[in-house]
């Protein structure tokens, strides 16, 4: 069985009639199709063929059907049917929607403002309710499973694929025997507790969703690593850096938002549900003048002109509330900001607005003047004095126009990186503004298993300075390391009789060598031609 049985025009179920393919991921493919009772368009997800044959991913592709079904949300796709075809392939039959998923969007616009990262956010959280209600855990939350439908009256957003959801609550008996030790999700997005694979619950889809978030502002997630093991690490273990490192245009608000929303403590996050999040994630993106640059994970110092959030007149409904997203958006989509100029901060002062500095000096030599002219009218009827001592003429001084800070980014890879600058330690990464000079000025990283590496740079406009640490070469195995060849020992001497050479031989001649050692003696002395009495004499 292939995927030649999907043609356009065939008819699945009776029900459903192929047109054509909208896409193909790593679980099978998606057809638009036509419901020939209902005669409207829907979309069809089918099961791959070499998966449908296993009993596990047919139960999760059945249980992702009947959890999205279950949740009565206008912000989760609305499935319709499922089942299985004549050849044994999976379908699940789903409204059609029309748009792009959170992750086109992200790479068409280079990032989103807080208004609008607020907006996305606040619609995921309405679905996110009414999954948790029920003791649904989404478990992939990821911005490829958010689609966001555009339209006269706004966005819309949808929360797809509930492919591995769990009902959170049921006995452990049964519901968590397949899948202990298993991570299923995108590692990018998880959550430290269900990287660590232990049980998780509906925070772990908060903090999921809090790093969509930090995607759709900084333009990149808080920890992007090569290998699957070092992202796990990074996700468990490290303090994400805050999205204004990457995005410096961001107001400091939201950065301690993030901060206490990416505890690695579920019960130390600052929200605790779906709608305790939405509601403090778009007060954090409308507390302070936020940038309406969108963040680029090409060019994330993308500097904008500061605006003022606009506010609109009437509260929002509450996150559960179906449809009400459309009403808002209406509503804010015309409102202007209502912001008193008197309270623009000096970022967001119009320029006719702020104080001339040369008017006042005119309005200071004016009072002084008079009172010269009073003094003056009076001095005859002083007694007379010592002559004042002459005043010093006033000088026009006009302050010279701030020189803007600089901004200063430093990273390293690998995230287990450490960083000196100038010689003193820095975290990694480290963000910090600083006066522009043109002193030369070092960075220094080091890291284990790294070669170390430096660069020298100044300071005289924006720097961002990113190291990347070599790996030490395995060591070579030296002569002294390598195992020492044995040395064949020589041959033990063994002392063998030699028979005594005949009288006419005449002596062996001295050799340069020495002479091997002698044998012993037989039992009886054998005689030489030359008779030499060597026998001590003083016997």
């Amino acid at each position: 069985m292939g995927d030649d049985t999907l043609v356009p025009g065939r008819v699945i179920s009776g029900r459903f009639r192929l047109q054509h393919m909208l896409g193909r991921g790593g679980m099978g493919s998606v057809w638009e199709a036509y419901h020939l009772a209902l005669e409207t368009e829907i979309a069809i997800k089918f099961l791959d063929p070499q998966l449908s044959s296993r009993t596990d991913i047919r139960s999760r592709f059945a249980q992702e059907a009947t959890a999205a079904a279950r949740i009565k949300s206008s912000h989760v796709v609305g499935i319709l049917d499922y089942g299985f075809t004549e050849d044994g392939r999976g379908f699940i039959a789903m409204e059609l929607l029309k748009g792009e998923d959170l992750a086109q969007r992200i790479d068409r616009l280079g990032g989103l403002t807080p208004p609008e990262a607020a907006e996305i956010v606040t619609q995921a959280c309405r679905g996110l309710t009414k999954a948790h209600q029920i003791g649904i855990v989404h478990r992939d939350l990821k911005p490829e499973n958010l689609f966001v439908v555009e339209d006269d009256d706004g966005v819309l957003v949808k929360i797809l694929d509930f492919g591995i959801a769990k009902a959170v609550g049921l006995s452990s008996g049964s519901a968590h025997k397949t899948d202990t030790g298993q991570i299923l999700g995108t590692p990018l997005y998880m959550s430290p507790e269900q990287a660590l694979g232990r049980s998780i619950d509906s925070r772990s889809d908060l903090y999921s969703l809090t790093v969509v978030a930090y995607r759709a502002l900084a333009g990149r997630p808080p920890f992007v690593c090569e290998a699957v093991g070092e992202l796990i690490v990074a996700v468990s273990t490290l303090v994400a850096p805050p999205p204004s490192t990457f995005n410096p245009t961001l107001p400091a608000s939201l950065d301690a938002w993030f901060a206490g929303m990416m505890s690695k403590d579920p019960n130390a996050r600052s929200c605790q549900t779906a709608r305790e999040l939405a509601e403090s994630f778009e007060a954090a993106c409308r507390s302070s003048p936020a940038s309406a640059a969108r963040a680029s994970s090409s060019n994330p110092r993308v500097l904008a002109n500061a605006y003022t959030p606009t506010v609109p007149e009437t509260p929002s409904e509450g996150i559960s509330s179906p449809g009400v997203h459309r009403t808002e958006a209406g509503v804010t989509a015309g409102v202007a900001p209502t912001t008193p100029v008197g309270e623009l901060t000096d970022r967001t002062t119009l320029p006719s607005q702020r104080p001339r500095p040369h008017k006042r000096l005119g309005t200071g030599v004016v009072l002084l003047g008079v009172a010269a002219a009073v003094a003056i009218s009076a001095r005859g009827l002083l007694r007379p004095g010592p002559e004042p001592e002459a005043a010093e003429p006033l000088r026009s001084v006009v302050a010279p126009a701030p020189v803007p800070d600089v901004v200063l980014q430093l990273s390293a890879s690998p995230a287990n990186a450490r960083l000196w600058l100038d010689g003193k330690p820095v975290p990694n990464p480290h963000l910090e503004k600083r006066a522009p000079n043109p002193a030369s000025h070092e960075l220094r990283a080091e890291a284990p298993g790294h070669a170390p590496a430096r660069q020298t740079f100044t300071l005289d406009r924006d720097q961002r300075v990113d190291l990347r640490l070599e790996p030490l070469p395995a060591p070579a195995r030296t002569a002294s390391a390598a195992p020492a060849t044995p040395t064949p020992k020589a041959p033990r001497a063994v002392a063998v009789p030699v028979p005594a050479p005949p009288r006419s031989a005449a002596p062996p001649p001295s050799a340069a060598t020495p002479a091997p050692p002698p044998a012993p003696p037989p039992s009886e002395p054998a005689k030489s031609p030359f008779k030499i009495d060597r026998s001590d004499p003083w016997k």
